[in-house]
């Protein structure tokens, strides 16, 4: 600015100033609105990392929120539970079988069988003959508890996560799916002599023989909603 007049110079000088004041202005709040912000976050951070299951892992691994009481009892539904209801599940499924022969002086239809796996049971009884009908599910031969508890340990896992995750095992959606994995589970235990009408894919089965998958289902759901509808025990 040599040779400029005093005043010229002043008047100059004056501006830049104003000019260099106005920049801060806009600056300023910006670099500390950005440095309280990432302050916050490592703060933030730095608390949450304190909880177990918060900060410290991807988002896509936390539980919905709606699910995650259900998630967090799951570790207490221990193997002996399991069992205890893997095979209350079974014994309801004989007695859903033998409903339909139920006759007016309270006695089933009879249904006579072979045993030949349980030896145990055969001399116990002195006889190699049962009547699967009228014969309770926890006195039953292990020949016939075997197919009940087979199914039972098929639908009553799926019954349990559908429960879990907080959704209801009882819609008719995860119904016909978990019919479907009953029936494949079926077939690779029977397939050596199952009829032809039985050894079709699940969506290939008449409504008859679906509705058998299905009700091993409904009683999955129905023991699931009776015995954890506060939550695993």
């Amino acid at each position: 600015m040599a040779g400029l007049p005093n005043v010229v110079k002043e008047v100059l000088h004056r501006l830049m100033n104003a000019a260099a004041g106005v920049t801060r202005i806009h600056e300023s709040p910006t670099r500390g609105a950005a440095d309280s912000a990432l302050d916050a976050s490592r703060t933030m951070g730095r608390e949450d990392s304190a909880i177990p299951g918060t900060m410290d892992r991807d988002f896509g691994d936390q539980p919905d929120i709606a699910a995650r009481p259900r998630a967090q009892g799951r570790g207490s539904l221990s193997a002996a539970r399991r069992d205890e209801l893997t095979e209350e599940l079974a014994s309801r499924l004989h007695n859903e079988w033998r409903a339909p022969r139920l006759r007016d002086d309270g006695r089933y239809e009879e249904r006579p069988k072979q045993v030949r796996d349980d030896q145990e049971w055969i001399t116990a009884h002195g006889t190699d003959q049962v009547d699967i009908a009228n014969t309770d599910y926890r006195d039953l031969p292990l020949d016939y508890r075997r197919e009940n508890q087979e199914s039972a340990k098929v639908a009553l896992p799926l019954a349990l996560d559908e429960h879990l995750a907080g959704r209801d095992p009882a819609r008719a959606g995860f119904v016909e799916d978990a019919s479907e994995q009953v029936h494949i589970a079926w077939l690779d235990r029977n397939r050596d002599w199952a009829p032809p009408d039985q050894s079709l894919p699940y969506g290939r089965l008449s409504e008859e023989e679906k509705e058998k998958d299905r009700v091993v289902v409904r009683a999955a759901v129905d023991l699931i909603n009776e015995q954890l509808r506060d939550g695993p025990a």
